[in-house]
Order: C-alpha cells, then sequence, then structure tokens
C-alpha cells in the first residue's frame, strides 16, 4: 500500500511540474523576445534546464535551443554546466587553427577521455559548403572547439547532458541524400554510377608533409611549398590536399629530399685550395 502512495504521489508532483511549465510558457510567450521560440520551444527548454537544475531564463536567453525536437546548447552554457559539476575539461596543446584536441577528466570517477575535431571532421560532415561553410571559413577554429567538446561531453558527461548537443549540431546538420540535388552535391562516372566525395589528408599525413618540408633550407622550402599550393587552387593548405595524392607527393618530396643531400654533401666534399685540385689531378 505505502508503494501505491509514493508512486501515486510522485504522479501527481509531475503533473504539477508540467502545469507549471505550461502555465510559464504561455506566459513567456506575449513577450516578443520569446515568440520565436513558439510554445514548444519554451516549454521543451524550461522542462530541460529542470532536468539539469539549470536557470530556465538562463536556458531561454541563449543557452539552450529546441531544434527539431532536440536541445542544443551553446558552447559556454555546456562548457559551465561540466565544470559546475567539478569536471575538468583542456585543451591538448597539438592544437591548431583546423584541429581541436581536448582532454575531460571526471571528477567523481577519474574517468578520462579524448576526443577531437578538425577540418577533416567538417569535410567529412558537409559543413564547409554553403551558409554553414562561411561560418567555418570566419569562425573556423572555435566552431572545431565547440563541436570536440560536444563529442568528449556525450561520451565522458552524458549525465550532464542528457542527450543535448552543442548549438549547431542539428540545426547545420546536411540534409539526407534523398532530399539534395544529387547531381550538384556528388560527381558521377561515364556509367552515372555514384562516386564517393573525395578525401583529403588527415592529420598525421599533415605532419608527415610538414616533417619532410622542415628539413629542406628556407630557398628549396619556398619551391616545394608552390608547387603544393598549385595542388589547392594556389592556396597553401596542406588540409586541402586530397588523399589520392598523397603517395606521389610525399614519394616526389624524398627524391628532391635525397637530391639535395647529394648535393649538399657534393659541395662539402669540394677541394677549398688550389693545391687540393692539383693533387686529386695527380
Amino acid at each position: 500500500m505505502s508503494n501505491e502512495l509514493t508512486l501515486t504521489k510522485n504522479f501527481n508532483l509531475n503533473i504539477k511540474d508540467l502545469e507549471d511549465t505550461q502555465k510559464m510558457s504561455e506566459m513567456l510567450i506575449k513577450q516578443k523576445h520569446y515568440q520565436k521560440l513558439g510554445a514548444d520551444g519554451i516549454f521543451a527548454v524550461i522542462q530541460y534546464a529542470k532536468s539539469i537544475n539549470a536557470d530556465p531564463l538562463q536556458c531561454l536567453n541563449g543557452g539552450a535551443f529546441f531544434v527539431q525536437g532536440k536541445i542544443e546548447l551553446s558552447g559556454q552554457m555546456m562548457m559551465s554546466l561540466i565544470r559546475q559539476a567539478g569536471h575538468s575539461v583542456t585543451k591538448d596543446k597539438r592544437s591548431t587553427d583546423t584541429l581541436c584536441i581536448l582532454h575531460g577528466r571526471r571528477a567523481d570517477t577519474g574517468d578520462t577521455w579524448v576526443e577531437s575535431f578538425g577540418v577533416e571532421d567538417a569535410k567529412r560532415a558537409g559543413l564547409l559548403s554553403g551558409q554553414t561553410g562561411q561560418t567555418y571559413a570566419k569562425y573556423g577554429k572555435i566552431m572545431f572547439q565547440w563541436r570536440a567538446l560536444s563529442a568528449l561531453a556525450r561520451f565522458l558527461f552524458p549525465d550532464i547532458l542528457r542527450g543535448a548537443y552543442v548549438q549547431g549540431e542539428i540545426s547545420e546538420a546536411p540534409p539526407l541524400w534523398s532530399e539534395v540535388d544529387l547531381e550538384k552535391e556528388c560527381k558521377t562516372d561515364s556509367k552515372q554510377n555514384l562516386i564517393v566525395q573525395p578525401e583529403y589528408l588527415n592529420q598525421l599525413e599533415i605532419e608527415e608533409i610538414e616533417r619532410i618540408l622542415a628539413q629542406f633550407p628556407e630557398d628549396k622550402k619556398e619551391i616545394l611549398i608552390a608547387w603544393l599550393a598549385k595542388k589547392t587552387d594556389g592556396i597553401y593548405d596542406l588540409a586541402l590536399i586530397k588523399k589520392e595524392c598523397y603517395p606521389n607527393i610525399r614519394s616526389r618530396m624524398f627524391e628532391k629530399l635525397a637530391q639535395h643531400r647529394a648535393e649538399k654533401t657534393e659541395r662539402e666534399e669540394l677541394p677549398t685550395s688550389m693545391d687540393e685540385v692539383i693533387d686529386e689531378d695527380c
């Protein structure tokens, strides 16, 4: 009997909570500032805020968004929730303008995880074209950071997110193949078979090319950089080089490196005086 009373009490409390949220939503929808969220959006954001013990108004005023039936959080809000719970998120020193690597650690268990997101991931997700592509072109570094944080949080801090995504993760997702003009999005061969979009160099391949480049003197390095830039429409960006070109590029650069070392050795072995020339001739 006591269990039945407890269940009935909890159910009544839940109904009361929903009714309170409904009243708050009806009040806020009258305000012009919140009308763009819609009644459903206001209701969903308030209920989500309650579930994570956050301030509903903070969530409604830019902290959370209702998109396609799911909740998106601003990057700042997501980071704030994680750190309020005592957990840690730090950026790896190897992070660059085109790649963000984040390390996470839970305060309660000590569990750790590492996630990254960069230009290669953005390309595969179809985020570098259209309006979204313009945003990434301007603010790529910060966008990569928030996407890496979202991936890290979903794995290491799911109890904090409660199923939420970072802002733009749902709204910026490209449409399904059935919803786009395939003739514009994909190339086809002579038999009209679908060809997969080209892959580009990953971070390890980029680092390998940069390591080889570093072994050349500045004058020869400039020549090689100009040669590489021709493969990306005149802009030197290794992340835009197609993966299929990597074996040839790497092979050619090693050939040039061997040639440079041979020339360097030959110069070092040249005689330094006329006496040496005479002795060698004899």
